[in-house]
């Protein structure tokens, strides 16, 4: 392999079918080591010494930049769901995934598609593998369904709703200091021009009965905690107050810094502050407990949606019913692991996790014994030519944007540390499942 005119570009010698090469690599290197470009030889050009005459190696051909419709049925399906996901107009069967704006996140969401419409289980390696479209309709052509996929159906809601395993840990550590305000999850919305009080709290109104999450308390139960669904309420409250423009940030932290009670709620609040006639600020704020940062997303959307419908500045339709709420997804989560699955999946991480290395980081004073959230977030924006190399270069080495930020991490980490054995975390948000892409 060689970087030719700044692409990973690998050489097959004889006969062999560059296809056949791809899918050995991808089953033998990381994503990030697999060419791009693969280009077949005769024989490798030597220097007259016998070594490998880098210089003479050929470039990869440009790109085909001409539109070639899908041919196959699973190829003109995976097309549609690209455009869906990437809202881009064409994709033909020559595109890249990675050309389109494809990353880690969108690369969730296509393998949920493909395992809901197709039952089968497409590992996100296998995506980064066979980036261009036809390529990744013929490996799906190859693919075996996968056995026992089940869906997600609605629970009764008369009996005791058990929490997800995730829900558990988190309803723990609320136990251990019920005071902290951590895991409060705020959105600050400035909104500009003439507010329709009402109407905003219509549509907030809306959005509570929309989603069980935002009526959801936690209650113990034989030691462990238990969801409780409230009755969406008649109206929704929108406390408002008239602040100088000058204190913003000091009653939108104090908005956050209340604290929660799990068990009585509500988990879920908002309130509005009047800076002047056409200016306001409104705040939402959701204990993670019930929401993730995905969840804000749809949070900010549907009230935009809401409240243009309760204006009559939009005439679009009204939102998809959605086909399951958070206690139905628990349920399955409980269904599919259990006990004995949690156990041998612990066992799993157990085993790739021991003897991880501690990194030595320096610091000019000690680290307190308990975190005192006196800490502080410095924010340095990425020059755009920085930004707009690093998402070529991942584009071009078919790795997701994360894996370069993880990579510049990783090399300031061993700058300051020496070594090279870094461990470090990244967030998944879990839903591998369709259902779970509009909910709360």
């Amino acid at each position: 392999m060689a970087v030719r005119n700044g692409t990973l570009t690998g050489y097959v010698v004889g006969d062999a079918d560059p296809a056949d090469v791809r899918r050995f690599l991808a089953d033998r290197l990381p994503t990030y080591m697999i060419p791009t470009a693969l280009i077949t030889l005769p024989e490798l050009p030597l220097t007259p010494n016998g070594k490998l005459d880098t210089a003479q190696l050929p470039e990869p051909a440009p790109a085909v930049t001409e539109h070639v419709a899908p041919r196959t049925d699973t190829e003109r399906w995976l097309a549609r769901v690209w455009r869906d996901l990437m809202r881009v107009d064409q994709v033909g069967a020559t595109d890249n995934f990675f050309d389109h704006g494809g990353n880690s996140l969108l690369g969730i969401q296509l393998t949920a598609r493909v395992r809901d419409q197709l039952g089968i289980d497409l590992h996100p390696r296998e995506l980064f593998a066979n980036p261009v479209l036809e390529d990744l309709a013929a490996h799906l052509d190859r693919a075996e369904p996968t056995a026992g996929r089940t869906a997600i159906v609605p629970v009764p809601r008369d009996g005791t709703l058990v929490c997800t395993r995730q829900q558990e840990g988190l309803w723990f550590e609320h136990q251990l200091d019920p005071a902290s305000t951590v895991y409060h999850i705020p959105v600050a919305l400035r909104l500009r021009g003439v507010l329709d009080e009402p109407a905003l709290r219509r549509a907030l109104h809306a959005l509570v009965v929309r989603h069980e999450a935002l009526r959801t308390r936690f209650v113990e139960h034989n030691g462990l905690p238990r969801l409780v669904i409230d009755p969406a309420p008649a109206d929704l409250a929108l406390p408002a107050v008239d602040i100088a423009a000058d204190t913003v940030t000091t009653w939108v932290n104090d908005q956050v810094s209340r604290r929660m009670d799990l068990a009585t709620g509500p988990v879920f609040r908002t309130a509005l502050a009047r800076l002047a006639a056409d200016e306001h600020v409104l705040v939402l704020v959701a204990h993670h407990i019930i929401a993730d940062g995905w969840s804000v997303g749809i949070l900010a959307d549907e009230l935009a949606h809401l409240y243009a419908a309760e204006t009559g500045l939009t005439t679009q339709a009204q939102l998809p019913d959605l086909p399951v709420q958070p206690a139905d997804h628990a349920a399955w989560q409980r269904a599919r692991l259990d006990d004995e699955e949690l156990g041998r999946q612990l066992d799993r991480w157990r085993m790739i996790l021991a003897d991880l290395p501690t990194v030595d980081l320096p610091s000019d004073r000690p680290r307190p014994a308990h975190p005192t959230g006196a800490g502080a977030w410095i924010g340095r924006p990425l020059p755009d030519d920085v930004t707009a190399a690093a998402r070529r270069y991942a584009r071009d080495h078919h790795v997701s944007f994360l894996a370069i930020h993880q990579a510049a991490l990783l090399t300031v980490l061993h700058r300051y540390t020496g070594q090279t054995d870094l461990p470090i975390g990244s967030i998944f948000s879990g839903r591998t499942h369709i259902d779970t892409e509009p909910m709360v």
